[in-house]
């Protein structure tokens, strides 16, 4: 399923997805988004379950709230290009990586950086 969502995320930038209406609606979020939506709700962590269709359908509306804040220019330059609900999943799950960093804990993955 993750691979499958990440690939029609990218044909999201192509002419078979470049005009899809649900782009500012609907996102599929994942185990690091439901993480992360709890923490910026000031949840527990296991308050969404990612692999539930109605836990899915309930992350969507504060994602949606999150997006329609990240379109105010108090917020987010107006010159950088907008979010979709995309980039609000993303993010979510890029939060709470960073939360799980700041407390402490190793991460999966480290970026090794380039040899120069």
């Amino acid at each position: 399923p993750f691979i499958a969502y990440e690939a029609v995320s990218d044909l999201r930038w192509t002419q078979m997805l470049d005009t899809a209406v649900d782009i500012d609606s609907w996102a599929s979020p994942g185990p690091g988004c439901a993480k992360g939506l709890a923490r910026v709700l000031n949840q527990p962590i296991g308050t969404f379950h990612y692999s539930a269709a109605n836990s899915r359908a309930e992350m969507l509306k504060p994602m949606a709230e999150i997006l329609i804040v990240s379109r105010d220019g108090a917020y987010w330059p107006r010159a950088w290009p907008g979010w979709e609900m995309r980039e609000v999943e993303h993010n979510l799950c890029e939060f709470f990586k960073y939360e799980k960093a700041k407390a402490g804990f190793r991460l999966k993955q480290r970026y090794p950086g380039t040899a120069r």
